[in-house]
């Protein structure tokens, strides 16, 4: 009898489980599918809700239906949404995280068209925006004379500039329909992190007042952000272009970053300017990308990047350092005619390069000189192909330039190796002079004799040795099997040869230097054969005949 209540027990919290779940699940659907109706809309406006300090237009996890088939609706939202986020004294932001939204989606006609006259919004804007909107209208009212002087047909589209004054969060919305936001003025912060964008995206000729914010999102169609500017930092990361992206001529005045991004079609960056650094980490470019003619006033970081595809950086600018430690060039990477400031250099170290498979292009002469490595460790067959490379090209200089920048990292090495403190053999009062602590130099002790260094880094791994410790004594330690005193000496002798090799001719590569060298040499052995000449007449020995 109790297990048979006990069964008719469960049985019912295991139908009153499963009917709540599906009702949390209908309920989530349900919320996820409801269409936004005028009357919601209204009860929206009337009351906003107030997020980072400001009023928002609480719009989530809403379907908004503005296809053609819709178009009262579309055309009362539009007139109703832009009068409440465009007008009064405090600005208005606009929440439609969560959402989706079907037809086109047209910024523009949420915005407030600004005059080509009059300084009425100035005071919304920083002395930077003020000059660009004025540029901007400059360039607007200069198109259109030009128009009326050639009898031109007019554009079909009136030339303008809209501001959008209030925040935008796009976080997780899927758009069905193209995205329109060309010509905008946008004075709040633009999130879009998780989101989803069906069909093409247009921000062209736009400018973003404040921080930028694309994470994790998805572009499945064209996207242009041709002739934009961003005056605070944009941050569009771990995102997925599958077709055509373009930011040709935008400008960028806080650091950039892409990192973690996917460009699957072409990619158009030519006449871009950065002005400070830019961030392509570990980005994947399956199409062709481009750099025509940009600007890099900051540092350009393409670690662990992927090149699956021809890139191209010729007549491009760069005035601080370029960092491709750990990418891979499966294709052609092009540095023709860039321009290197005194101090630019391109940091090679762990790249993935064969010289059978891809190329990397620069100008003769130029290009050897701003390739970079730290150490010889990791980076000898790079060296090597990258030889290979300049070879293939026919750039004698630029082979001659990476030979011998290989032979002078090897006598580094050598160095290393007969000066550096071996963690494997040094005691620990000599580990401690080096700026270990006491328990940390019994830590390296206590491991090494467990098994022995491989490398120095391995340190790093001790409990209690910090990546501070390491940065500190990193470029006078070492980790190698303990050296013979016949290892030493032979590795003393290739020392001492090796630095005459790059004293005397730079390693065979500087033929001017091995000339001049060539020269001072056959004048001193004249001027010793002369006098020894001279002296010996001042004291002539008598030849006597052996019979």
């Amino acid at each position: 009898m109790v297990n048979v209540w006990l069964r008719w027990g469960l049985s019912i919290i295991v139908s009153g489980w499963l009917w709540s779940m599906g009702a949390a699940a209908h309920a989530a659907t349900q919320q996820a599918t409801d269409v936004l109706t005028l009357d919601q809309l209204e009860t929206q406006i009337a009351n906003p809700i107030q997020r980072d300090g400001k009023p928002t237009i609480n719009l989530r996890q809403v379907t908004l239906d503005l296809s053609p088939e819709n178009e009262e609706f579309r055309d009362r939202f539009y007139r109703r949404l832009q009068t409440v986020l465009q007008s009064g004294e405090k600005a208005v932001s606009l929440d439609l995280s969560h959402a989706v939204i079907q037809g086109e989606f047209d910024l523009q006609r949420l915005s407030l068209r600004e005059p080509l006259y009059g300084e009425a919004f100035f005071p919304l804007l920083t002395e930077s925006e003020q000059l660009q909107l004025k540029r901007d209208r400059k360039r607007l009212s200069q198109l259109s004379q030009l128009s009326r002087s050639l009898l031109l047909q007019p554009p079909p589209t009136a030339l303008r500039i809209f501001l959008f004054r209030g925040g935008l969060n796009l976080s997780q919305t899927r758009f069905e329909g193209p995205v329109t936001g060309s010509g905008i003025f946008f004075l709040g912060a633009v999130d879009a992190q998780g989101s989803q964008f069906l069909q093409s995206v247009n921000f062209s000729e736009s400018r973003f007042s404040q921080p930028t914010t694309v994470i994790a999102s998805e572009f499945q169609q064209t996207v242009r952000f041709r002739n934009c500017i961003f005056f605070q930092r944009l941050r569009l990361r771990q995102s997925a272009f599958q077709g055509s992206l373009t930011f040709q001529g935008s400008e960028f005045y806080k650091t950039a970053s892409f990192g973690q991004t996917h460009f699957t079609q072409e990619t158009q960056y030519s006449r871009t300017t950065f002005h400070q650094n830019a961030d392509f980490g570990q980005t994947h470019w399956q199409g062709t990308g481009s750099f025509l003619r940009s600007t890099f006033a900051g540092d350009l970081f393409l670690t662990e990047a992927r090149f699956e595809a021809p890139m191209n950086f010729r007549q491009s600018r760069l005035s601080q350092s370029a960092n491709l430690r750990g990418a891979t060039i499966q294709n052609q990477l092009d540095f023709g005619d860039a321009t290197f400031a005194p101090k630019t250099i391109l940091n090679v170290a762990g790249l993935d390069f064969n010289a059978d498979q891809a190329e990397l292009l620069g100008s003769p002469g130029q290009i050897g000189r701003v390739l970079s490595v730290p150490s010889l460790e990791g980076n000898e067959t790079l060296l090597r192909n990258l030889v290979r490379n300049f070879r293939k090209l026919e750039q004698v200089a630029d082979a001659n330039r990476l030979e011998y920048t290989t032979e002078r990292l090897r006598l580094q090495f050598l160095q290393r190796q007969l000066t550096a403190v071996n963690l494997n053999t040094a005691p620990q009062a000599r580990l401690m002079g080096l700026g270990f602590s006491a328990s940390q130099a019994e830590a390296v002790d206590t491991q090494r004799q467990k098994t022995p260094f491989i490398q120095a880094a391995d340190v790093l791994d001790l409990e209690g040795i910090d990546l501070a410790t390491y940065v500190k004594v990193r470029d006078r330690i070492i980790a190698q099997p303990p050296l013979s005193w016949l290892a030493r000496s032979q590795h003393l002798v290739q020392y001492g040869v090796l630095s005459l090799l790059l004293l005397t001719s730079q390693y065979g590569t500087s033929t001017g230097l091995t000339l001049g060298v060539g020269i001072l040499a056959v004048s001193l052995s004249s001027l010793l054969f002369w006098a020894v000449d001279r002296y010996r007449r001042t004291a002539p020995t008598s030849i006597v005949p052996p019979w």
